[in-house]
């Protein structure tokens, strides 16, 4: 394999590699806020996302959501913003918090 050939397979790899640490991010997010049923309060979500080893924004003292991050590190972060009526569950989504 020549060099340009080499040179081409390493951006490749390094593409793909991104692109699936990307991937994996988003569905640790994706997988937790699946998981948080309509019924949930904010205190149990909060104790679950603690026990799956996510990060709760120390910042969200807000009773009506919470913001549950995959890791703390400002790269490739998602968030999964859970939002609360009367105690429960009203919605949630996941989004690129970087």
């Amino acid at each position: 394999m020549n060099t340009l050939g080499k040179g081409l397979a390493a951006v490749g790899l390094l593409l793909g590699a991104t692109y699936a640490i990307e991937l994996y991010n988003r569905n640790q997010a994706e997988s937790f806020c699946g998981s948080v049923s309509a019924s949930e309060t904010r205190d149990n979500v909060v104790t679950r996302a603690n026990s799956h080893g996510l990060f709760v924004s120390p910042l969200d003292t807000n009773e009506s959501s919470v913001l549950v991050f995959n890791h703390r590190a400002p790269m490739w972060r998602y968030a999964c913003d859970i939002e609360f009526k009367a105690g429960k569950v009203s919605s949630k989504k996941v989004f690129s918090a970087d």
